[in-house]
């Protein structure tokens, strides 16, 4: 968790804790309002919410008591009449309700449960057999990753002690039962989200079977085939989704949206918080949200009513929408999901719940958009996502008056590389390219594959110079590395690039245009090279 997130968690946790006596002090007033005047139900409707309100956010920030005794009022409110408000045991029991959370308003605030998140790109490597173990390290620094050999489960397990690995990887013959039984209490230690990758001698069920009990996510045959470990090793450490994932808060209960986005940052996600939902449209289509946290109670206007809004939009139809409300009416929860919720999570709830529940929905989202939007061979955006990604970003550049620049890359003599080496390692060199872009790019970047060995890059907030500084250090590492073909040669690849910057170009038509002639310039000049539009 980075030290902006801690803090700001901590400060909200703070001001909460802070203004809790006088928003119950208000509570109390609005209460004592009501009973002189029982028949204003506008009055009861608005201490009902409040109560709710309080109700959902008390446990988040640190007060389980809070929470507890906020829902009781609610309750109790609810289920009265105008006139339960003039007799004196209602009366009694909401004042007895109030004092209480007074009292507990004043108790410590309780540790919230942190979410931990893993961003590593170390590889554990627990394989004595000292051919195996060269050519898995060699292929993890290959593909970006940084491989740790550990010759006993106890070493793996004391480096465990200062750092986390992003997975493991294990020969099932350097393990006996006791050394088994360490790594899982290893694993225990590092957090279950570390996979854990068995390599074995045979492929029959009593192997595959240990490998299940000591907590394997994959499994291998001796020797494992380069190409199809590190592609279950890139799937398992979700190498695909090094994009945070894009939340949209919508709750008019700003101090616990806060929370609830600073809870969500700290596990890696980008959060927008919107207190006011009639302002939700403008958000939905700037942000381009994975998924949208939704209140069910609102004043402006209900839960249900705005995931119907939201579902009459072509671009967030298939958008997952999670209600989360301090509603407990199983028919209130189930008539949401029915008019366009995809699930209802409860007020109050522990900060790794929301992540664990967000995550998994966000990411089952983006599995199945990416069959639409991405190229199958490397994940990247296909050709038509790019031009609409750079639409996106051209007129945001506009708005916010930065620059934009885009690139065009190609693979330097690919035909070559096919006849020489064979398709499948022309695939691979694709895919290397690939990863190496979604490495070495920041977050914000956008990288597509725009048709065989063809890319694409839209870089945000960038002039061409700077464009051409981070594309050029990219063509050196990638021609610097010994790339494995044929019958066991090694070779080198590279590729050339076009860069064309807006506001030189102001449409995304004339961007991709002198672009793509920037690359032509590029290959007449001799390939392995960069070029800007104009020069």
């Amino acid at each position: 968790m980075s030290a902006d997130v801690e803090n700001k968690l901590r400060v909200l946790r703070e001001q909460y804790a802070r203004l809790l006596p006088s928003k119950i002090e208000t509570l109390a007033a609005k209460w004592q309002s009501l009973c002189a005047h029982p028949d204003e139900t506008d009055l009861a409707q608005n201490l009902i919410h409040e109560f709710h309100t309080l109700a959902g956010s008390g446990t988040s920030f640190g007060f389980p008591e809070i929470s507890h005794l906020a829902r009781l009022a609610e309750e109790e409110l609810r289920q009265a009449d105008p006139a339960a408000l003039a007799r004196a045991p209602l009366r009694q029991t909401l004042d007895d309700l109030l004092a209480a959370l007074a009292a507990a308003a004043r108790t410590p605030v309780a540790d919230a449960q942190a979410a931990t998140v893993f961003t590593s790109r170390q590889v554990y490597l627990l394989v004595n057999d000292s051919t195996l173990r060269g050519t898995l390290e060699k292929q993890l620094t290959l593909y970006g990753y940084e491989a740790h050999s550990f010759a006993t489960p106890e070493a793996m397990l004391a480096a465990s002690e200062t750092g986390v690995p992003c997975a493991m990887v294990v020969d099932a013959d350097d393990c006996n039962e006791a050394g088994r039984y360490r790594l899982r209490l290893q694993r225990q230690h590092a957090g279950s989200a570390v996979p854990l990758l068995v390599i074995a001698g045979a492929g029959d069920v009593e192997h595959r079977l240990q490998a299940v009990r000591a907590g394997a996510a994959a499994f291998f045959v001796r020797p494992p085939d380069p190409h199809a470990f590190i592609d279950t090793l890139d799937k398992l450490v979700h190498i695909r989704e090094q994009d945070p994932y894009r939340i949209l808060i919508i709750d008019d209960d700003a101090s616990t949206a806060e929370l609830y986005a600073a809870t969500l940052q700290q596990a890696g996600m980008h959060t927008r918080v919107v207190d006011r939902p009639l302002t939700a449209l403008e958000h939905l289509h700037e942000f381009n949200p994975e998924l949208v946290l939704l209140d069910l109670h609102m004043p402006e206007c209900h839960g249900t009513e705005l995931a119907a809004v939201i579902r009459q939009l072509d671009a967030h139809v298939s958008t997952p929408i999670v209600f989360l409300s301090s509603e407990r009416d199983i028919g209130e929860q189930l008539a949401a999901i029915r008019l366009g919720g995809d699930d209802f999570l409860v007020k109050p709830i522990s900060g790794a719940h929301l992540v664990s529940a967000v995550q998994s929905r966000a990411a089952r989202h983006r599995l199945l958009r990416s069959f639409m939007v991405r190229d199958s061979l490397t994940g990247l955006y296909n050709h038509a996502s790019t031009k609409e990604m750079l639409q996106r970003e051209l007129a945001r550049a506009r708005r916010n008056g930065t620059p934009l620049s885009f690139v065009m890359l190609d693979i330097d003599h690919f035909k070559r590389v096919n006849d020489t080496h064979g398709h499948g390692i022309g695939d691979e060199v694709i895919k290397l390219l690939a990863r190496t872009l979604r490495q070495r790019l920041r977050a914000t970047d956008i990288v597509g594959r725009y048709g065989g060995e063809e890319f694409a890059v839209i870089l945000p907030d960038t002039g061409s110079n700077d464009a051409r500084m981070v594309i050029d250090t990219l063509r050196e590492s990638f021609h610097g590395r010994e790339l494995p073909g044929q019958d066991g040669r090694v070779f080198h690849a590279s590729f050339s690039a076009g860069i064309a910057s807006y506001p030189d170009f102001d449409t995304d038509y004339l961007l991709g245009e002198q672009a793509d002639r920037a690359l032509y310039a590029a290959k007449q000049a001799g390939r392995n090279r960069v070029r800007i539009a104009g020069e």
